[in-house]
């Protein structure tokens, strides 16, 4: 599809009355950012419309080929309106105590973006063009009308295309539709590039040298001409009852104004020594003027309430480069976020979190992406007080048989382009690769990196990223209770040298390993932190001490350090590497070098090695709940083989992915360990008190492995089930088609125990597997399993089960 473009320059805004005063004067929003402020004109009368001006039912807004408009409807859902733009609000209706109600807006030419609040969430929003009528339900849509038809592009949420010829409906971020003729069905979607999509945001972003509506923003010079701040000039007021006239502009129309013509009254001198005045009046009988009003009290904090809300952008995970990510089936999530009430003249802080998955094909043809990004948004209640700080980790495997390639960067706000809502969250930003400094206020140059995997080299690169904000859907943020969740973890891991030019050489055919998961939820701050602790795994037996602690989030022991994480409910997180502060600085720059805690085990003995802190580390924990809640049908074809898919309240389940640099044991060499896309699984075990002792139950649900069959490495899935005697404490174990073999065992646990284990095996294969029980009366179970073939090419794999009965 391809975009027509228009570019801003300035603004010129006029709305023209379309309806009878009757109806004209429903107010059914508020303009907030008009570059200038203009003027409104219903027939021949016009009106002022400045930053904060009501927007009323009916008008017809119409914008310059300078010109940019942003509304906030009452039931919090945005219209941001771009050049050369003219489009009607037909209809708005909402039933605040019901949270319902319909909206209908006519877009005739120009770009507009909209952004669902209440309304949309049960789909009565409806745009219509002359080409065709869009609706849009609980998410995000860019509209382009050009004389040569209707550009639609679904940003997030769902989008509906309707012509005469038939409906299109949109669920993928980043894919659009161009209607030329509106008796035609819409065209199949596809997705729009990130260079189209960047044009078209520049139309709906205002320039950082924009006002929003002040024709001259006060700076500290103005202030000290006008004797701002002093308190007692020692004179007696003057009568300044203004005379009021008309004044008339010469690029405006008539307005009202205050013209600087008073009353004749000359000064009256206070005589320090004598107390009396000295001075010509009127009245001879007026005295001394009174003192000076008391200071007024200071305001009282301001208060914040808990919120959920949504940033979105146009594209797929905007940060990355396009040759990072795969190209087939791609789950974003929008970047939701979570705001703890409270009062304090700091700031409010709204912690957000953001993943990206991508699994492209089955077993040595698979491609596979995972992305997560965590950020602050700290205002204190005004656009330029604003700022979010925050950092992405990608993880990618180009290949089955190349190595895990990696991203990272920051995430941080351009100054002037944050725009608020009067909840004092973001409507509108740009995100640029550049970095903050919590300790000076600063934005350093800086800028992200990507390699490819395997002995690809290192690139850097950087981006602008127009992101758009709105409310959350209501299920976000419903339960952030807070707990320690015990589980299992399993993957591949390889290993390579990098010499002085940082060139990478594979060390040694890679390695499964097998380990054990802690992950613990600070509601109260809105972050996690946990570690994934592993060892190479062989067969059915470990097979050495080599191995590692990778750590993320939140560092319980350092409070100064960054957070890396967000925490918006049980269903919906995000952690990166966890990092703490060395004191030292970067050349030039007066930012905290992040040490990074995890470590690495690199011979037999178990001899630790920390992670370099000069080389940063990057590594990523997500939950599989975040893309089954954004795309089920998408998330679950990514494993067609899984038949059993549940939800559940005391697990979870999910991807974990990481880089660790670090020098070798003998100290000769710099050292990396690099996995991708490998699996963990953890809840709350069940408390013994409450763990069946008499009956049976089965337990299914579905088995995730990360596989090597010779050179290729790659994710597969099948189903599990679990038969238990909890009188005999014994049980059947079963993992079928994975990878296209069934493997079985048997289980056994202790009288006082919530923990099992076993062996299984598959013709040709042999391996073993432990769990636990999680939740009340053992209502559901996870745990960890590995096999190994006994001989041929290398064929082996450790995953992660989870189920219910």
């Amino acid at each position: 599809m391809k975009f027509r473009s228009t570019f801003l320059s300035g603004l010129s805004l006029l709305a023209l009355a379309a309806a009878t005063s009757a109806v004209a004067q429903q107010r059914v929003g508020t303009a907030g950012a008009v570059n200038p402020a203009t003027t409104a004109q219903r027939g021949s009368a016009t009106r002022t419309v400045d930053m904060g001006s009501d927007v009323i039912f009916r008008e017809r807004i119409a914008t310059s080929a300078s010109g940019s408009l942003q509304v906030t409807f009452v039931d919090k859902s945005t219209l941001s309106i771009g050049p050369n733009s003219q489009l009607v609000i037909d209809e708005f209706v909402y039933d605040p105590s019901a949270q319902s109600g319909r909206t209908a807006i006519s877009l005739t030419r120009g770009a507009m973006r909209f952004v669902g609040g209440q309304i949309s969430k049960s789909g009565n929003v409806a745009i219509k063009t002359p080409t065709a009528t869009i609706g849009v339900r609980g998410g995000v849509a860019m509209i382009f009308q050009t004389p040569q038809g209707t550009q639609v592009t679904n940003l997030f949420g769902r989008t509906t295309v309707t012509t005469n010829g038939g409906t299109e409906v949109m669920s993928r971020p980043g894919f659009g539709v161009e209607i030329v003729d509106g008796n035609q069905p819409p065209p199949t979607p596809t997705r729009v590039t990130q260079a189209q999509l960047d044009d078209a945001n520049k139309q709906l972003t205002s320039r950082t040298a924009q006002t929003g509506g002040s024709r001259t923003p006060p700076t500290d010079t103005i202030a000290t001409l006008n004797d701002l701040g002093r308190t007692n000039a020692m004179t007696e007021p003057r009568n300044t009852i203004p005379q009021q006239q008309a004044s008339t502009s010469a690029n405006g129309p008539r307005v009202l104004s205050s013209s600087p013509q008073f009353l004749n009254q000359q000064p009256v001198i206070q005589n320090a020594t004598a107390g009396t005045a000295a001075a010509q009046r009127t009245n001879p009988n007026v005295g001394p003027p009174p003192p000076p009003p008391p200071p007024p009290p200071p305001p009282p904090p301001l208060t914040y309430q808990p919120r959920t809300y949504a940033l979105v952008s146009a594209g797929s995970a905007p940060y990355l480069m396009g040759n990072f990510i795969t190209n087939g089936p791609v789950i974003v999530t929008p970047a939701y976020g979570y705001r703890n009430g409270g009062e304090g003249t700091a700031g409010s802080r709204t912690r957000f979190a953001t993943a990206a998955l991508s699994i492209d094909g089955q077993g040595a043809n698979q491609r596979s992406t995972l992305a997560g990004a965590t950020g602050n948004f700290i205002s204190d209640g005004t656009a330029n007080g604003s700022r979010f700080t925050g950092g992405f980790v990608a993880a990618s495997r180009q290949s089955a048989g190349q190595g895990a390639g990696f991203s990272s960067g920051n995430l941080t706000s351009v100054p002037g382009s944050v725009a608020l809502n009067n909840d004092a969250l973001p409507t509108q930003m740009v995100l640029t690769q550049n970095r903050y400094v919590p300790s000076s206020g600063a934005i350093v140059p800086d800028l992200a990196t990507q390699h490819l995997g395997g002995t690809s080299p290192t690139t850097t690169y950087s981006y602008l990223i127009p992101v758009a904000g709105g409310p959350a859907p209501g299920n976000i943020g419903a339960d952030r209770a807070a707990g320690t969740w015990q589980g299992y973890a399993a993957g591949t891991m390889q290993s390579f040298s990098i010499d002085p030019n940082g060139n990478a050489t594979p060390n040694a055919d890679p390695g499964t390993v097998y380990g054990d998961t802690q992950l613990q939820f600070n509601p109260n701050r809105s972050t996690g932190s946990g570690f994934i602790s592993f060892v190479e795994a062989t067969g059915n037996a470990i097979g050495s001490a080599i191995g590692g602690l990778f750590q993320f989030g939140e560092n319980p022991n350092d409070a100064n350090a960054p957070t890396r994480s967000a925490y918006i409910d049980r269903n919906t997180w995000v952690m990166r590497e966890q990092v703490s502060r060395n004191g030292g600085t970067v050349t030039g720059n007066s930012y905290a070098l992040d040490y990074q805690p995890s470590e690495i085990t690199t011979n037999n003995n178990g001899d630790l090695r920390p992670s370099d802190p000069s080389r940063p580390n990057r590594m990523l924990l997500v939950p599989w709940s975040m893309f089954e809640a954004q795309d089920r049908a998408t998330a679950r074809s990514f494993f067609p083989t899984v038949t059993q898919w549940h939800n559940y309240d005391y697990a979870q389940w999910g991807f974990w992915s990481g880089e660790i640099n670090y020098t070798s044991s003998d100290g000769s060499r710099q050292q990396l360990r690099t996995g991708n896309l490998n699996t963990w699984v953890a809840g709350q075990p069940t408390d013994i008190a409450s763990m069946p002792i008499t009956g049976s139950g089965t337990y299914t649900g579905n088995a995730i492995a990360n596989i090597r069959a010779g050179s290729s490495e790659y994710v597969a899935g099948g189903d599990f089930s679990h038969t238990v005697d909890f009188g005999a404490r014994t049980g059947t174990f079963a993992i079928n088609n994975l990878d296209g073999r069934n493997y079985t065992g048997a289980s056994s646990f202790g009288a006082n125990s919530v923990n099992f284990y076993g062996a299984m095996s598959s013709p040709g294969l042999t391996g073993a597997f432990d769990g636990s029980f999680y939740g009340p009366n053992a209502i559901e179970t996870g745990g960890r399993f590995m096999f190994q073939n006994n001989g041929g090419a290398p064929y082996m794999g450790t995953g992660i089960f989870i189920g219910k009965r």
